[in-house]
């Protein structure tokens, strides 16, 4: 899928993670980075440099939670919400050849399986995090490792 998707985000001059931060948020509406990070399978170091970029293009806003001043919240700007309304149009004749081809059961399968995958990976890479001090075993390294490369293109709702 990600081959049919590329040449939509070069045209628009997104990275992959940009995009999925992108769309995170205009599905979810302002959110705490932490959340975007883990909605968008984005590792923490890697959602910082993204936030810069695409704040200093002034697609999004960042900004202090005031109701805990520890968090970064997150917002599309006018100029990101009008960027993906434009780019959807694009994406949309990607996933509607994607569910031509496969059918809608299959492709409401595969989403609600993503998204499953998606609820127990949270869960598991936490726990496997906790153990994997107590635990230096190569096979837990790898399975936290394998648990964060995942990066589900879409796991439920809209496909845009």
């Amino acid at each position: 899928m990600m081959l049919s998707v590329r040449p939509i985000l070069i045209k628009y001059g997104f990275t992959e993670q940009q995009w999925r931060v992108l769309r995170v948020l205009g599905e979810k509406g302002c959110s705490d980075a932490g959340q975007v990070a883990f909605d968008a399978c984005i590792l923490a170091p890697s959602l910082s440099r993204i936030i810069n970029k695409l704040e200093k293009e002034k697609f999004i806003t960042k900004f202090v939670d005031p109701s805990d001043g520890r968090r970064i919240n997150l917002k599309l700007t006018l100029l990101g919400e009008d960027t993906l309304k434009k780019v959807a149009p694009d994406m949309d004749l990607v996933y509607k050849a994607i569910q031509k081809r496969y059918g809608e059961d299959k492709l409401k399968l595969l989403l609600d399986l993503l998204g499953e995958i998606g609820q127990w990976r949270g869960i598991l890479t936490l726990l496997l995090s906790s153990i994997g001090g107590f635990f230096k075993h190569s096979s837990v390294k790898k399975l936290i490792s394998s648990l964060n490369a995942f990066k589900p293109e879409k796991a439920s709702g809209s496909m845009t």
